[in-house]
């Protein structure tokens, strides 16, 4: 027997009617005609209060208190009326979970809004099933791969290999098998998925109130985290991102086991350098990741199981250094704050799934062109009411949902995370700032928390590289519009 064995499809989990033998040394919970497998590593949090049940898998974090736990937030979050009270009640917290939510007969499911827990379901007359994984759902329902020629194109092309082997919105590879998008959920009795957010006006508000009411959110995050997980990780690099989250640390840097990764093959001397500058300003140890690929044959048989497109090539650090070195550390990630940051733009005005294909670099290919032209008509009128940025959102539903979580997905073997900007309310506020001052080259906004919060960390260089410093200085010259749109059609 393989001595990895425990960690097969490990941290996710499955709702359906089926017994399913191969998950019996799983927690197993009962939610009304339905089973809910839920493996040994992945937490879970359950509470009944009459009519209403609640399950969370995974953990919810709370700014406002830095005691709190996941109990407790269920506790505030069962008193909701229905199940969208209950959602909106959840926009104050963080965390990489997925929420099942049972009142009467009617049962939703709907996660984080990074969808940094996935979930996949699939839908068959009268059967229903939910799951982390789409090849399991279809390796205990024998469904079988698309053969439509478009979907088959798509998944042998090379702009599939490019972008991590990740499907587009919320179509994979078999026709039956949707992936959940960030801002909707699940209603297991309809069948059928449903946007829940956005659901208010957008307000606009200056820096200053940005700065000051995002900063406190998130140092209160990090605290609640902390509190919860003694034993923490952070990836500090030159970027913005990553200074974004030490710089919320600051009372707590002390306790984390702040990491930096050595790229051999494309080089990266300019994080390598930051991150020595940055340690030795803080007082802390730096660890420097070296890349070893000597992989246990063992542990390779799992991971190439647990998801449908494993990263091979990211196999040798989560063995080497997740598993072997931090798989009993919560990594805090930056998941989402590219969104904030305005990373998709253009400069034209009309846009449609032709330009959101050039944007996310799948030119020409009309499978992905005729997905993004139904998810603008059934998406646009909502952000136009709501006042939302379409690229911000897209971004949100396409990039983060499908290429951002695809490490996590692999990583989940080794260890878990979290990202504090998953919650809603500090997402909201920092999408409130207007977009002149959250231009991922400029970042007047992030370095304004991060001087806020640790002034002297703002003080050292943001990504030290001739690229970006020329994009910055093309931006602040006003010149950098007018070269793009001679350089490019989009």
């Amino acid at each position: 027997m393989n001595p990895y064995q425990d960690l097969l499809y490990c941290r996710q989990f499955m709702l359906c009617e089926k017994e399913i033998e191969d998950f019996q040394t799983w927690n197993i919970f009962t939610i009304d005609k339905y089973r809910l497998y839920v493996h040994p590593k992945l937490p879970v949090h359950t509470l009944k209060r009459n009519e209403k049940e609640i399950y969370l898998l995974g953990e919810l974090y709370d700014y406002q208190n830095v005691t709190t736990t996941s109990e407790d937030i269920l506790e505030k979050l069962i008193k909701a009326d229905s199940f969208l009270e209950l959602n909106e009640k959840c926009e104050s917290y963080a965390g990489r979970f997925i929420l099942i939510f049972k009142q009467n007969t009617s049962i939703n499911i709907f996660n984080d809004s990074a969808a940094g827990r996935k979930v996949y379901y699939y839908v068959d007359g009268n059967t229903v099933c939910c799951a982390t994984q789409a090849h399991v759902i279809a390796k205990y329902f024998d469904v079988k791969k698309s053969s439509r020629p478009e979907v088959l194109e798509f998944y042998q092309s090379p702009a599939f290999k490019y972008h991590k082997q990740v499907g587009v919105i919320e179509n994979t590879s078999y026709d039956q098998i949707k992936l959940l998008l960030a801002n909707h959920y699940f209603d297991v009795n309809q069948r059928e998925a449903k946007r829940f957010w956005p659901h208010r006006k957008l307000n606009t508000i200056s820096v200053n109130e940005g700065v000051e009411r995002a900063s406190a959110i998130l140092q209160g995050l990090i605290k609640n985290i902390h509190h919860r997980n003694p034993q923490l990780s952070m990836a500090v690099t030159a970027g913005n991102d990553s200074r974004l989250l030490l710089s919320a640390s600051r009372e707590i840097a002390g306790d984390i086991f702040y990491y930096v990764h050595r790229l051999p093959l494309r080089g990266n001397d300019a994080d390598m350098e930051m991150n020595d500058r940055i340690t030795k300003l803080i007082g802390n140890e730096r660890y420097i990741v070296e890349h070893n690929p000597e992989v246990d044959p063992d542990f390779k048989e799992i991971f190439m199981q647990n998801n449908e497109f494993p990263a091979e090539g990211n196999l040798p650090i989560i063995y080497n250094f997740m598993y072997k070195m931090c798989s009993d550390k919560l990594n805090i990630a930056t998941t989402l704050n590219d969104v904030t940051r305005s990373f998709l733009t253009t400069y034209k005005k009309q846009i449609d799934g032709d330009l959101l294909a050039k944007l996310w670099d799948y030119s020409d290919i009309q499978y992905v062109i005729e997905t993004y032209d139904q998810w603008l008509e059934e998406t646009l009128p909502v952000l136009d009411e709501y006042g939302y940025y379409v690229l911000d959102i897209f971004n949100q539903e396409e990039r983060i949902t499908n290429w951002a979580a695809y490490y996590v997905s692999d990583s989940d073997i080794a260890m878990d995370e979290v990202a504090p900007i998953s919650c809603r309310e500090l997402f909201e506020i920092m999408l409130s700032v207007p977009s002149k001052y959250r231009d991922r080259h400029t970042n007047v906004f992030n370095r304004a928390m991060i001087n806020h919060m640790w002034p002297e960390i703002g003080k050292l260089p943001y990504n030290p590289v001739f690229r970006v410093q020329l994009y910055t200085v093309l931006k602040k010259t006003h010149l950098f519009w007018p070269l793009r749109r001679l350089l490019k059609d989009r």
